[in-house]
């Protein structure tokens, strides 16, 4: 779904299940990426109960889960990425 926002994507769950929203003002080559890293939040981030968590803290940007999510949706947009023998 296409919603604007201050950011280029996030996952919300008003019924329990996972939807992604998208920011239509970011450029549509991003929409993939944008897309595998809000993926990558719903399969990587549960709370201790185990359920998983949508919603980020104010201070997202400093949250090493961004750099979880980064790195999975970098793996499923490029694949993995081997050294040269």
């Amino acid at each position: 779904l296409y919603a604007r926002m201050p950011r280029p994507a996030r996952v919300v769950a008003p019924l329990g299940t996972p939807i992604i929203l998208l920011n239509p003002d970011v450029p549509p080559r991003r929409h993939t990426y944008f897309l595998a890293h809000e993926i990558a939040h719903v399969l990587l981030h549960v709370d201790h109960d185990g359920a998983p968590i949508y919603s980020m803290d104010a201070c997202w940007e400093d949250d090493p889960r961004e750099d979880e999510a980064e790195m999975l949706a970098t793996l499923m947009c490029q694949g993995p990425r081997f050294p040269r023998p």
